[in-house]
């Protein structure tokens, strides 16, 4: 058996990730982290745990991280996101 730990921001991309990664039969997701990233971590936070509820797996803990960069950004001027 092997183990993961995601780190998320949940949105709609996070969501599917999490749905995908509790549906694996050779992994077990031992927990989430969870930061600020597209919304504020309370919101991502919230997603997150909803998301795992909708899921069935409430049991799978979930551990806030940071609310703001812990170091300068760093800006990417080019035509893409993610």
């Amino acid at each position: 058996m092997k183990y993961m730990i995601l780190s998320v921001d949940t949105g709609i991309d996070d969501a599917l990730a999490l749905a995908y990664a509790v549906g694996q039969t050779e992994y077990v997701l031992l927990g989430v982290t969870v930061s600020y990233g597209m919304a504020p971590l309370e919101k991502t936070y919230r997603n997150t745990k909803h998301v795992l509820k909708l899921l069935h797996k409430e049991n799978i803990p979930v551990f806030p991280g940071s609310r703001v960069p812990v170091r300068e950004k760093r800006t990417y001027n080019g035509n893409f996101h993610g």
